[in-house]
C-alpha cells in the first residue's frame, strides 16, 4: 500500500491559498503512483475556532466538493479534515473520500480538547472512524483522540493501520511522537500520524513532524522525499505476521477493565 503524507503548511482561514497548495501535492503524489494521500488536520483553514467562518453545511461543503473533485481527476483517495455545522456547534470532522469521488469515512473527532475550551465550540463524536480500503481496514483519528488509548484498542480490534491527523504543537511534539510510537506497540498497528507545519493565526508554532511507526514501534523511513510530501510502501502483511506469532491481544481483560470504570 503507497501512501502520501503531506505536513502542510496551512495559510490560516484561507481556503483558496491551500487549495492550491493540495492540489500541488496531489499531483506529485499522483506522479509517484501513491493511492492514498493524507493531509493534516481542518486541512483548509487551520485550527481555527471561528466557526462561523470557517464551518460548512454537511450537504453543500466547499471542501469535500473541491478534494471530491480533485481524488476523481487525479484518481487517487485522499484524507482530509474539515469543518461542519451542526445542529447547536460544529464538528471537527476527517473524511475520507475514494478514487471515484466517494466518502467512505467521515469521522467526528470523539475528543474536543477542553483544557483550551474547544468543548465549547465542537461537539463529541460518538462513532468510530474505519473502513475497508483497497481490502485493508483502516481507523482514523484526529489529533488530541491520541491521548485515549482505549479507542485505539477498540481500533485495532479489526484495523491493521490507524490514522491520525492533527494540529500537534511544537511545544508538545515529544507527547506526539511517544504516543504514535505507543499505540503502535501496544495495539500491534501501523501508526500514520500527520501534522501541520508552520506558524498558526494564534501564532501557536509547528515543526514538521509527519511520521509512521510499524506495529513493534519502528520508526519507518519514507522512499521519497519531495519537499513536505512524504511517501511510503506499507507492509500490511507485516502486521498479521507480527499478531500471529505474538498474540498479545489474546490476554486483554476487557470485561475486568471495565471494573475500573464502575468502581
Amino acid at each position: 500500500m503507497r501512501i502520501g503524507t503531506v505536513s502542510l503548511d496551512q495559510d490560516w482561514e484561507n481556503k483558496e491559498s491551500n487549495k492550491h497548495n493540495c492540489e500541488n501535492y496531489i499531483k506529485k503524489a499522483t506522479s509517484q503512483e501513491v493511492s492514498l494521500i493524507i493531509f493534516p488536520e481542518m486541512t483548509l483553514t487551520g485550527f481555527s475556532m471561528n466557526t462561523k467562518l470557517i464551518a460548512e453545511e454537511i450537504n453543500n461543503s466547499e471542501t469535500i466538493l473541491f478534494f471530491k473533485n480533485l481524488a476523481i481527476r487525479y484518481s487517487i483517495a485522499i484524507v482530509f479534515g474539515v469543518v461542519i455545522k451542526d445542529e447547536i456547534m460544529s464538528s471537527n470532522r476527517l473524511v475520507l473520500i475514494s478514487n471515484r469521488g466517494e466518502i467512505q469515512v467521515n469521522y467526528s473527532k470523539i475528543h474536543p480538547f477542553s483544557f483550551s475550551g474547544k468543548d465549547k465550540f465542537f461537539i463529541k463524536g460518538n462513532i468510530l472512524g474505519q473502513c475497508i480500503f483497497d481490502k485493508i481496514r483502516v481507523g482514523f483519528t484526529i489529533c488530541y483522540d491520541l491521548r485515549f488509548p482505549e479507542l485505539y484498542q477498540g481500533l485495532s480490534a479489526i484495523n491493521d493501520i490507524i490514522i491520525t491527523i492533527a494540529n500537534w504543537p511544537q511545544k508538545r511534539i515529544e507527547h506526539w511522537k511517544t504516543l504514535l510510537k505507543a499505540r503502535a506497540i501496544e495495539n500491534q498497528s501501523i501508526m500514520v500520524g500527520v501534522n501541520r507545519t508552520g506558524t498558526d493565526g494564534n501564532e501557536i508554532h509547528y515543526e514538521k513532524s509527519s511520521c509512521i511507526f510499524n506495529q513493534n514501534g519502528k520508526l519507518l523511513q519514507p522512499i521519497l522525499c519531495d519537499d513536505l510530501l512524504e511517501i511510503y510502501d506499507l507492509e500490511i502483511d507485516a502486521v498479521k505476521l507480527t499478531r500471529t506469532t505474538f498474540p498479545v491481544k489474546n490476554d486483554r481483560r476487557n470485561e475486568f477493565y471495565k471494573t475500573f470504570y464502575d468502581a
